[in-house]
């Protein structure tokens, strides 16, 4: 799936979440958490899609995938650096900013969730499916249509009304081993 960029919805939610806090939590709600934390952990999250957009107008950037671990983990490291241990003893800033060990620790929350949920949205969701329907035709497929034993007592082919109806009618322990693969699948990836 192809990277939003302006348009990815951590970016637009980040975005939404800065402007809370500064108009109404900081304000009306004031704690420590929204005046010295919370704009550092959403800072990877807003950033990160606004560099890699401009990367990819100046043509740095050739593929559309979500940002890398380089592209989240330098942003990181430089801003952490940049604003943590080189502006506030700069002469200039030495009065707007602060250095403060948990705004880093924040910086990196936030860049370890963008992180996460970038991987997990924008992953291929064929692959899964395709796995999955395996998995169920290979549970399902094999007892399916295969010839029944002919009854004595019964000397007319059957017919058989479902899809699912399998050779010996259990379609319980065909469904529990398609449910369990699903399980399965969901939890080794």
């Amino acid at each position: 799936m192809r990277y939003r960029y302006l348009r990815d919805p951590l970016f637009l939610f980040s975005t939404a979440l800065y402007f809370v806090n500064r108009w109404i939590l900081k304000p009306y709600f004031p704690n420590e958490f929204s005046r010295g934390y919370l704009n550092d952990m959403i800072c990877i999250p807003l950033w990160v899609p606004v560099m890699l957009f401009m990367m990819k107008k100046a043509r740095l950037r050739r593929e559309d995938s979500p940002p890398s671990a380089s592209e989240i983990l330098i942003p990181l490291l430089l801003w952490s650096w940049l604003f943590e241990a080189f502006l506030p003893f700069a002469p200039f800033f030495r009065h707007l900013a602060t250095s403060d060990y948990l705004d880093i620790l924040s910086y990196t929350i936030g860049a370890c969730f963008a992180a996460v949920f970038w991987k997990l949205w924008y992953r291929s969701r064929r692959p899964f499916f395709r796995e999955f329907m395996m998995s169920c035709r290979s549970t399902v497929a094999p007892r399916l249509h295969s010839p029944r034993p002919a009854d004595s007592n019964d000397s007319a082919p059957t017919v058989r009304n479902s899809a699912f109806e399998l050779q010996d009618g259990n379609r319980g322990e065909a469904l529990a081993k398609s449910a369990s693969r699903l399980l399965w699948i969901l939890l080794s990836r």
